[in-house]
């Protein structure tokens, strides 16, 4: 099979797709659990528990802090994979590296994207910090790949300046 661009654009739009939809979920999931912890709004009115545990609390707090890790990560690497894509697009298809370029990226936000799900899932399970650690550690080196594959796309002697 041979990799072009438009096999990474239809990876990163897919990608970009399922990172929204977790995003939503995670986002439904905190305000489930801050309405059984009572730190919904006043006028969500019966949305909140009146006597909630420390458990209720503690698990609000948890499903926060996914969102939170959410913002704090997948906005800049959707920006690093934009600016892969782009730079990427900068090379000639015939060039010998090209293919390796398009291959990498796309490795690269099918990690980043099960390491996302993955860190979401772990991180709202409670389980031990790290085993969450790897799955961010995973993300975040396959977002920083990418950003290196972009600089050596970018300036790859053999592009086709005409590209742009």
């Amino acid at each position: 099979m041979t990799w072009d661009l438009r096999d990474l654009v239809e990876t990163l739009s897919l990608v970009t797709l399922l990172l929204a939809f977790k995003f939503v979920v995670t986002n439904v999931i905190w305000g489930a659990r801050k309405g059984r912890a009572g730190q919904r709004a006043p006028e969500d009115g019966a949305q909140n528990n009146a006597a909630p545990t420390a458990e209720d609390i503690a698990r609000a707090e948890r499903a926060g802090r996914v969102v939170q890790n959410d913002l704090e990560n997948i906005p800049i690497a959707l920006i690093t994979f934009i600016v892969a894509t782009i730079c990427i697009s900068t090379v000639s298809p015939i060039d010998d590296d090209y293919e390796d370029y398009v291959q990498a990226v796309v490795a690269f936000l099918i990690a980043f994207c099960a390491a996302r799900y993955l860190h979401s899932i772990v991180y709202l399970l409670g389980l031990p910090h790290m085993i969450r650690t790897l799955f961010w550690l995973i993300g975040t080196l396959a977002f920083m790949g990418a950003g290196i594959v972009a600089v050596i796309a970018a300036f790859d002697d053999d592009s086709d300046s005409n590209n742009l």
